[in-house]
């Protein structure tokens, strides 16, 4: 296989020939999809991932994107983007999450894809990724008319020097101004913030903090990871950045790997506890209001999907449904109650909140009941729907794209 790298029985390392490159990304097969059960994917209600793009221009010495996807930008005909998504709305998908690093890299084509979701009337939901510097009152406007709920931008940080050092190219100014552009828009926003960067003090985390607050949207403050390939890494010493670990497992934006000349380990680890301990005081005022019955409806919604996702990851994670699924055909309750009985005690949860979790799931067909022989039950996740038609085809543009004229959604 070109482009594989891998490891022979005796430890060594090895790695095949590259890949050729392949600068026209709609040549590439659709996801194979087919070979997932799906089911466990719609009932999380939460998206398939569509990818429109590869490729990222800038040089922030901490990203490891560009060394992943390449600088140069490659894009899919907007067409094709909208024929696969117009495909994974009919298996039942209501939202969607565009994967590129930089969704919004040409104004001109976001546009297209936005322009071809309104002309087919796709009733769907999605997400992107975006700077802060490539977003207008324009774009902003045909992606709200055309389902985009939420963008994620990376401020990384609070501090003007920090951001000119890392080579990001914004200011938290244009963050601001983007931020309430965006929400001007009617489109949710997500702020990512990067904490341990080269020149980090004190003083600086606390300017980052404050301004994430100062947002007043939802943000996520990630620790420094110096990922092989990023700069950081390869010149840490020149960065004044120091790593304590090679160990793998810890490489995930949440375990403080690195330290400056002014910031420890410690003041990275104690500024990321904070954090963490505020959503966990949030999510319990929102139990204590459940209990109460004081929850808004926004809110009890709220509770009740973070209460069904990890429902949900229990019961795929460990394979609850797979090992307590069989049971025995009982009269004396519906079959609903008793695998409820079967699976509570694997999940460490009530039979009633069992229930109120699996009931919604055979309500909407992503899990079923399977007689078998000898009067017993099987509970299995849904199998798939006939998808050749849908997967099993290359990505062939209807029509070469070509650069359009940006009319604002009224014109």
């Amino acid at each position: 296989m070109l482009g594989a790298t891998w490891r022979n029985t005796d430890g060594e390392i090895l790695r095949n020939l590259p890949r050729p490159f392949q600068p026209k990304i709609d040549l590439w097969p659709r996801p194979a999809w087919h070979l997932l059960k799906l089911s466990r994917y719609l009932a999380f209600e939460d998206g398939a991932s569509v990818l429109t793009s590869r490729g990222c221009p800038h040089r922030c010495v901490f990203c490891v994107g560009r060394k992943m996807i390449g600088a140069r930008g490659r894009f899919r005909d907007p067409i094709a983007v909208v024929d696969e998504m117009e495909a994974l709305a009919q298996l039942g998908f209501k939202r969607l999450r565009v994967e590129d690093d930089l969704f919004t890299f040409r104004k001109e084509r976001a546009v297209a894809i936005c322009q071809e979701i309104d002309r087919r009337k796709l009733s769907i939901r999605w997400r992107a990724y975006a700077r802060v510097d490539t977003v207008d009152p324009q774009l902003l406007e045909w992606m709200k008319k055309a389902g985009c709920e939420r963008l994620l931008f990376g401020a990384e940080s609070g501090s003007p020097e920090i951001l000119k050092r890392i080579r990001k190219g914004i200011t938290p100014e244009q963050t601001r101004q983007a931020v309430e552009m965006t929400r001007k828009a009617g489109i949710g926003v997500l702020s990512s913030f990067v904490l341990g960067l080269p020149g980090e003090t004190p003083e600086t985390l606390k300017q980052t903090v404050e301004f994430a607050d100062s947002l007043k949207v939802p943000y996520s403050l990630n620790l420094l990871t110096p990922y092989v390939g990023t700069e950081v890494r390869d010149c840490s010493k020149e960065w004044g950045i120091r790593i304590h670990s090679d160990d793998w497992k810890f490489y995930g934006q949440g375990y403080p790997l690195t330290s400056t000349p002014a910031v420890t380990r410690r003041h990275l680890s104690n500024a990321v506890k904070k954090y963490q301990e505020g959503i966990r005081r949030y999510l319990q005022e929102l139990l204590e209001r459940a209990e109460k019955g004081t929850l808004t409806q926004k809110d009890g919604e709220e509770l009740e999907r973070h209460r069904h996702w990890d429902f949900l990851r229990s019961l795929i994670g460990k394979e609850v449904l797979e090992r307590h699924g069989v049971l025995p055909a009982d009269m004396s309750e519906d079959d609903i109650a008793a695998l409820a009985r079967s699976v509570a005690r694997p999940l460490g949860i009530s039979r009633k909140e069992a229930r109120r979790h699996l009931a919604p799931l055979v309500l909407a067909g992503h899990i079923l009941p399977i007689r078998m022989e000898g009067g017993k039950i099987r509970w299995d996740w849904s199998p798939n729907k006939d998808l050749g038609h849908i997967f099993n085809r290359q990505y062939l543009p209807a029509t070469p794209f070509q650069p359009i004229h940006c009319p604002s959604v009224e014109g």
